[in-house]
């Protein structure tokens, strides 16, 4: 009889048995096995572990039973070997299958059982997802706000930036009608004087005709004189004509009476006088530092004469009372010579004079090229010296004409950082050098508010001289408003009447009408004078108050 032990772990084995004889003559089996075990989650999930094969090995010792006596033949000793080994397999094949039914059946039961768990949950706990559901749901809606306010703010930033356009939009057109009037302004005013040139031109052309006229008029009836007196004068009598008293006929002080002799004789201060007994080539204005600016000229200045122009125009009549049966053309031939027959020594004098009226011409160009800009045109730090002189004129400005005496206020300075007053205000106006002078009318009124608010800061408030300053402030700043910045825009030459309002005589006429000054009306806030016949619309009386057109 064969005895089987068989050992297991706590999994069940395999139906896969192995048999092996060790050396001592033990028969082990060996089972693969496999296990697996079930553990609930939190929740009260099922978890299956599906382990692999186990390693160790079942091992079934087999313990042989003791050698039957042998016959003679064998025969007994291995079919009782067979029989063992028959044995043994059977009951490792049982018992495997065994372990199989059980390990199944285990599994069943933990698969029931988790089913039983999460149903259980399901319904014991039905709050716990609708929970969930509704933390779903604010989710969805926690989302679709953000991308609301997303939108939103997209929406405002593009609103925004329609808004920046729009306004860009309107500045632009803004800027492009500024210069569209300005272009305006400046197209009727180049127009204007355009028109002012032609007829400037015109009337000059008619002036010189006739100076021509009157001219032509006085020599021929100087040559009838001069005819006259050769035949009725001896030779005697024209000796005692060039003496006076016993005495040599001095150098006549007027241009008329210079005697012209023959080329090369006359210096260059005569030469002077005798080119300029019409006036001076180019006009001067009294009172005016740039004629072309202030529009008394509106013609560009004129070349300059060569020096045989200046010899020509002296010594051509000359020539046609010495050679009255000559050509024009003649003439010019002997004057030709004779200017070549002077030489260089000769010449000089009148090459003086060229050179003299080509310096004057470049200072003329200059002039007019200031005339053109529009700042020259303001002139605002002259229009400054105006208001100047007005505040000064004024009955309660003398206080305020010379510094503050320390002497008899010591602690004037205490109170007053920079005193200023109305002499320090017109030596700056009329400075010349670039640093000290006034750049722009902004420093002149400036220095002027200064001086009111020094006053007002160390006189008491309300005292009498208090009141003096506030109202030489007041009156500062109406005719400053009036007289200097709104001529900044108004672009009227200085020779334009109503670019002066400060005179005294009607904008309109100049005092042409002879207007008495009861006919006369001023307008209350730049004090410019009108006749109130010279008014578009003629006034019957004076109103009480009254503003002029411009």
């Amino acid at each position: 009889t064969a005895t089987a032990t068989a050992t297991a772990t706590p999994s069940s084995s395999s139906p896969n048995p192995e048999a092996r004889t060790t050396s001592d003559g033990t028969t082990t089996t060996t089972a693969t096995t496999s296990s697996f075990d079930a553990d609930s989650t939190d929740g009260g999930g099922l978890t299956v572990d599906r382990r692999q094969p186990d390693e160790d090995a079942v091992r079934v010792p087999v313990v042989a039973a003791e050698e039957p006596r042998r016959n003679q033949d064998g025969q007994d000793e291995a079919e009782a070997e067979a029989e063992v080994q028959a044995e043994a397999e059977a009951a490792a094949v049982l018992e495997a299958e065994a372990e199989a039914e059980t390990d199944a059946e285990a599994e069943a039961v933990a698969i029931l059982a988790a089913g039983e768990l999460i149903e259980s949950l399901t319904f014991a706990h039905p709050q716990s997802i609708l929970q969930q559901t509704l933390q779903q749901l604010l989710g969805m809606i926690q989302k679709q706000s953000i991308q609301t306010q997303k939108q939103s703010v997209r929406m405002d930033e593009l609103e925004t930036a329609t808004n920046d356009a729009l306004v860009e939009d309107r500045n632009h057109s803004r800027r492009m009608k500024e210069e569209e009037e300005e272009a305006r302004k400046e197209k009727e005013m180049k127009e204007k004087m355009a028109v002012e040139e032609e007829e400037k031109k015109h009337k000059a052309l008619i002036d010189r005709l006739d100076e021509l006229e009157g001219r032509m008029m006085v020599t021929e009836r100087n040559d009838d004189d001069d005819e006259e007196e050769e035949e009725t004068e001896s030779p005697a009598t024209g000796d005692e004509n060039q003496r006076t008293n016993g005495e040599e006929k001095k150098e006549p002080e007027t241009s008329d009476e210079i005697e012209i002799g023959e080329p090369g004789s006359l210096s260059v201060d005569q030469l002077r006088k005798i080119v300029n007994k019409d006036g001076s080539f180019y006009p001067q204005v009294e009172g005016c530092d740039n004629p072309y600016r202030d529009g008394y000229i509106t013609e560009p200045p004129k070349k300059p004469r060569a020096s045989y122009l200046f010899f020509q125009g002296i010594y051509r009549q000359v020539y046609q009372k010495k050679h009255p049966d000559k050509s024009l053309g003649e003439i010019m031939t002997l004057m030709g010579e004779a200017w070549r027959g002077l030489g260089e020594d000769g010449q000089a004098p009148f090459t003086q004079l060229a050179r003299e009226e080509m310096a004057q011409y470049e200072n003329e160009k200059a002039l007019l090229e200031k005339a053109e800009k529009a700042s020259e045109v303001w002139q605002p730090l002259r229009r400054c010296e105006m208001v100047l002189n007005r505040i000064s004129e004024d009955g309660f400005a003398g206080i305020f004409q010379e510094p503050v005496d320390l002497e008899e206020f010591p602690d004037y300075e205490e109170f007053v950082e920079h005193p200023m007053d109305l002499s320090a205000v017109r030596a700056k106006l009329k400075e010349t050098a670039w640093a000290r002078k006034y750049q722009a009318p902004e420093n002149f009124a400036r220095d002027m508010r200064k001086i009111w608010n020094n006053c007002k800061i160390y006189n008491q408030h309300g005292s009498a001289i208090w009141h003096v300053a506030d109202y030489l402030s007041k009156q500062f700043e109406r005719l400053y408003h009036s007289w200097v910045l709104e001529f900044r825009t108004k672009y009227l030459r200085w020779a334009d009447p109503r670019a002066r309002p400060w005179e005294q005589s009607c904008r309109k006429c100049e005092g042409e009408h002879g207007t008495p000054d009861e006919k006369m009306v001023s307008c209350d806030h730049c004090g410019a004078h009108y006749c109130m016949t010279c008014l578009r619309r003629p006034l019957p009386e004076i109103p009480p108050v009254w503003h002029c057109p411009d």
